[in-house]
């Protein structure tokens, strides 16, 4: 490539970024007063499937013209790929596009992974019949050129390549289809001015999802990235037809774009650069809006900040996703009705359902009976991991913690101390779990200090009374970093939950449980709001209170009336919730009372002596005995629950 041509790319690349900043100047990504939102998830050349859905909801008529008036129709990315019947998916689309501005109502198309991935020449997903629907339009030259390029290349032992092997690898349609979606091919310059975000009466339609980080870059600098980075990648595609071996699909131009860019000519060099250095931007990044799948898989209670972030930085009330398939087969929430799931699984066979927003109700729409119901709420711990192993010994699972690989880490923010938490994935014999690990220390000087040694010190404490409220923890080192490891459990729901959802009827009957678990906060030394929100669990199938994030306990304050009584959930004779003010002491049995009373300052000493401070030690046995002598009195004035809030 000479002089010439090296000009000839930066001005395409300036024209490139001229084009999307004068697109996201006239762009509009929100819009507010909206009398009926549509979504639809992926629809993967399902056409009969759309037609069927569109059909059922008024939106179309027999002819597939626009009939939906004023309505706003959402398809949150992935039309194309796996199923039959791609093109006239496509062309349906951009037909009820015009049609529906025409008629006062809006079709959104917001990019999928697989619609970039097209654009970006990757067609691994892309069924036969989507090739041969381009066979008629595929330019001889085109066809050529990609045989040249593939005979010069893809020798094996058998002998030189053959036309039939070409034909194969490459059927006819291949190179048209490229082609149509190319910079400014028929399909390509029509996705390239699609968003990746919009928003719709306060609410968020996105393929992926919007991390945290992501979303904090508003949706117009989310859309221009976008935009722009796909259209650098295929400016650098093309010109990079020439430099890399074999047909310049995607592949073949990430592989070749490394010796490229070590030994390309100087402009060659250049596009390989540029073009490697897209990988990590928006569009193809995992944690992008067209990747991301943490809010559809993984468990609530690990995602649920970063999602109200998310929207509050968006200005946003929820999000609706899709590319991940729910495993219902049907439009599911999540987060407290925050979160839609869109994906039914239309590509691999599965039924079309559309999500429909009017007013202050979202349905589901079901075609088969053209009935709408609320969305089934998934179970907080989402697809990613199965549960089961809080029904294990503690010795096997303390076993496991300390001996199991770690394959993954992820870091875990903590609130209040900033990241001084990782999640952790574990493997060992067969079992693949999870775990918390913490490693904050800030020592024994401070006043009122978080430290990780307060979590196996609490484990100790509430394995000797019998409560079994903490989690199995062990101590582990990290990467050369000492700290505290407790199971992560999968299938708990916290506090937090249960008060957004209002779903209170989950802790009937665990009033026992919670008293103990009260006691236990006192004789800790946690005032309220120093254990996490999150750290309050219940695990449903075995009705069983949990907490967790111990790091604050163990002051060498000595105080607990305000603990000894906290808010809780009972019921009215009537099954009808209401909250009271309700004494923990009626909880504070026999055999709790007994464990208590027989803590000494010796064996504290000798099974915890290692993570608190003899102060620490003091202070706890002074918080037990004004436990047990404040339970003792009003046992002995026979102190009955308070009727009221």
């Amino acid at each position: 490539m000479g002089r010439s041509l090296k000009i000839g790319l930066s001005a395409a690349l300036s024209a490139a970024v001229a084009l999307v900043a004068i697109s996201a100047e006239t762009a509009q990504w929100e819009w507010e007063g909206v009398s009926r939102v549509v979504a639809i998830g992926d629809v993967h050349g399902a056409h009969a499937k759309l037609v069927s859905l569109l059909t059922a909801m008024n939106l179309v008529d027999a002819d597939l013209t626009w009939s939906g008036g004023d309505t706003h129709l959402v398809f949150c990315g992935d039309l194309v790929d796996r199923g039959p019947r791609e093109r006239p998916v496509l062309d349906l689309v951009r037909k009820l596009e015009s049609e529906a501005e025409k008629a006062g109502g809006r079709v959104h198309v917001v990019l999928g992974n697989h619609e970039v991935m097209n654009l970006t020449r990757d067609l691994r997903y892309v069924p036969p019949e989507g090739i041969a629907a381009f066979a008629a339009e595929e330019r001889e030259e085109d066809r050529n050129r990609g045989w040249r390029k593939f005979a010069a290349t893809a020798w094996s032992a058998s002998g030189p390549p053959t036309r039939a092997a070409f034909d194969e690898h490459y059927p006819p349609g291949f190179f048209g289809r490229m082609r149509a979606f190319g910079l400014d091919g028929e399909y390509g310059a029509w996705l390239l001015a699609k968003p990746a975000v919009v928003k719709v009466n306060g609410v968020l339609f996105v393929h992926g999802g919007l991390t945290e980080q992501v979303a904090a870059l508003g949706l117009e600098e989310i859309n221009r990235q976008v935009q722009r980075d796909v259209r650098r990648f295929m400016t650098y595609a093309e010109a990079l037809e020439d430099a890399v071996r074999g047909v310049p699909d995607y592949e073949a131009l990430v592989d070749g774009a490394p010796l490229v860019a070590e030994k390309g000519e100087a402009d060659d060099c250049d596009a390989a650069h540029g073009l490697l250095g897209l990988l990590e931007g928006l569009p193809f990044a995992t944690d992008g809006p067209l990747w991301f799948r943490g809010y559809s898989v993984e468990n609530e209670r690990l995602e649920q900040v970063a999602l109200s972030r998310a929207l509050r930085s968006t200005g946003a009330r929820a999000m609706v996703v899709a590319h991940t398939p729910t495993g219902w087969g049907r439009i599911t929430s999540r987060f407290n009705k925050t979160l839609y799931r869109t994906d039914t699984g239309m590509g691999y066979g599965g039924e079309p359902f559309a999500l429909r927003f009017e007013g202050a109700r979202v349905a589901v729409f079901d075609p088969s009976d053209r009935s709408v119901s609320p969305p089934p709420v998934e179970p907080p711990g989402g697809q990613r991991w199965v549960t089961g192993h809080e029904q294990l010994p503690d010795r096997e699972l303390e076993k496991f913690l300390r001996k199991a690989k770690v394959i993954d880490r992820k870091d875990v923010e903590d609130q209040e101390e900033g990241r001084h938490v990782l999640m952790l994935e574990l493997k060992r014999k067969g079992l693949h779990l999870r775990s918390i690990f913490h490693f904050v220390d800030q020592g024994q000087s401070s006043p009122n200090p978080r430290r990780y040694q307060h979590e196996l010190a609490a484990y100790w404490l509430d394995r000797r009374l019998g409560l079994r409220l903490a989690p199995v923890t062990v101590a582990r080192k990290v990467d050369g970093q000492e700290g505290a490891a407790w199971i992560f459990l999968e299938s708990a729901i916290d506090l937090e939950s249960i008060r957004q959802s209002e779903r209170w009827e989950l802790l009937k009957g665990l009033e026992p449980q919670i008293g103990r678990a009260c006691v236990f906060a006192a004789l800790v030394g946690l005032r309220r709001g120093e254990r996490h929100e999150a750290g309050k669990m219940l695990l449903p199938m075995e009705r069983r209170i949990m907490l967790a994030d111990n790091t604050k306990a163990f002051p060498t304050s000595t105080e607990v009336a305000d603990i000894l009584a906290d808010d809780y959930q009972t019921w009215d004779r009537d099954g009808d919730p209401k909250t009271f003010r309700w004494p923990v002491c009626p909880h504070l049995d026999a055999s709790l009372a007994s464990g208590l009373s027989s803590l000494t300052l010796e064996e504290l000493r000798k099974n915890v002596g290692q993570y608190l401070s003899k102060q620490q030690m003091e202070a706890l046995l002074t918080r037990r005995d004004l436990i047990l002598a404040t339970c003792a009195e009003r046992s002995a004035g026979s102190e009955s629950p308070p009727t009221g809030t």
